[in-house]
């Protein structure tokens, strides 16, 4: 729920006839493309909907709440090399195989901010979720070992192809990130708990992670 009690709704289609209102994008690009639609349900009509992608697919949206007024619309992966970004992106490049998207959309129709996330292998977000500041938070895996960092936990990077979790947390403008680590599973799912603290879950196969107080601390 956004704005004055709006739903905001995300997906993907492949229709050429989605229903649109102010689109940011009025064309579908690519196989699939993402969508953002907002709902009033009070009055029952779309105020706003639109396409998002570029010329290849654009996979499995997470939506989470960004600053008043604003969703983030976060692509789990994209192969599509000209998937709309915006000048001030943090990563303007598709890196390959396939990359996160994460973009800020005002729900009045607005794109604020857009951005690649990943390195040279392929990505996968698994959740999006608000940090206590506003901040915006995800996770999933890479393969990449030129995953973008700052201030890790883990820093030995994962050998190119074999797929280890990510946690990343985006300013709440996005244009920067304030924290960037690889994590010992592979992929990782997270949540926000109503004290603040991060909880992060994911499968390890026999890789270690790093390990404190543990109730189980080997593998």
């Amino acid at each position: 729920v956004v704005g004055d009690d709006q739903v905001a709704v995300a997906g993907l289609t492949d229709a050429d006839d989605f229903p649109l209102k102010s689109p940011i994008q009025s064309e579908l690009a690519g196989g699939n493309d993402l969508f953002l639609s907002v709902l009033d349900p009070h009055e029952k009509q779309i105020t706003f909907s639109t396409y998002f992608g570029g010329s290849g697919d654009d996979e499995f949206p997470r939506l989470s709440l960004g600053p008043p007024g604003t969703v983030w619309l976060i692509g789990r992966n994209t192969n599509s090399e000209d998937f709309p970004v915006t000048a001030d992106a943090l990563d303007h490049s598709y890196g390959g195989e396939q990359d996160v998207t994460v973009s800020l959309i005002d729900v009045s129709g607005r794109l604020v901010y857009s951005s690649y996330l990943g390195g040279v292998e392929g990505e996968q977000a698994f959740s999006a979720s608000g940090g206590p500041s506003g901040e915006l938070i995800l996770s999933g895996a890479t393969g990449s070992a030129d995953f973008p960092q700052t201030d890790p936990l883990q820093e030995a990077p994962v050998p190119d192809g074999s797929y280890q979790g990510f946690i990343t947390m985006f300013s709440p403008d996005g244009g920067e990130i304030r924290f960037s680590t690889l994590f010992g599973a592979y992929g990782a799912d997270s949540s926000i708990s109503s004290l603040g603290e991060l909880w992060v879950v994911g499968q390890v196969y026999s890789r270690p992670i790093p390990t404190i107080n543990a109730i189980q601390p080997d593998f």
